[in-house]
């Protein structure tokens, strides 16, 4: 339910509960909620790759920002953002 309203935090909070809760007897379905994160954030480092070959770095960074919300261990993810950060440095003038 959480994962299709769009509520990823409690969700991936839910199933780190579970996770760690049932970590000697686990729970079949914990395993692929997992997958389904991973394979969520995946989409979204699809689409920074597209806007970072296309020169759209804002919109990289967007979405490899998403990526990392979604998924925060994803292999590599905070090396990608990294990567877009020094190729495209944002100034914010308060």
């Amino acid at each position: 339910k959480f994962f299709n309203d769009g509520e990823l935090t409690t969700a991936r909070q839910m199933v780190n509960r579970l996770d760690r809760d049932y970590k000697e007897n686990p729970i079949p379905a914990v395993a692929q909620w997992k997958k389904k994160f991973v394979d969520y954030a995946e989409t979204f480092r699809s689409k920074a790759i597209e806007y970072r070959d296309a020169g759209n770095f804002p919109d990289a960074r967007s979405a490899a920002s998403r990526m990392l919300e979604i998924e925060p261990n994803i292999d590599g993810g905070r090396a990608f953002l990294s990567e877009l950060v020094e190729a495209y440095p944002l100034v914010r003038v308060a």
